[in-house]
């Protein structure tokens, strides 16, 4: 799975993510975020303080529309 390049201010505040992506597929929501954390270790455990993650496959993005 490939993130683009995110950048996190190193404000003291809550960050929300949505990551779309075919890795997710089968996977499930705890396991989604495992990904995610996994990925961004380096950043959250620097600058960011909270953060609030939606993770879904393309088709779930289809369906509600969302992107």
């Amino acid at each position: 799975m490939h993130l683009p390049l995110l950048l996190f201010s190193t404000m003291a505040g809550p960050h929300s993510l949505s990551v779309t992506s075919d890795a997710f597929e089968g996977v499930s929501r705890v396991g989604r975020h495992r990904k995610v954390y996994g990925l961004l270790a380096d950043e959250l455990s620097e600058n960011v303080h909270a953060l609030s993650i939606t993770t879904q496959t393309p088709a779930e993005a289809a369906r509600t529309g969302a992107q």
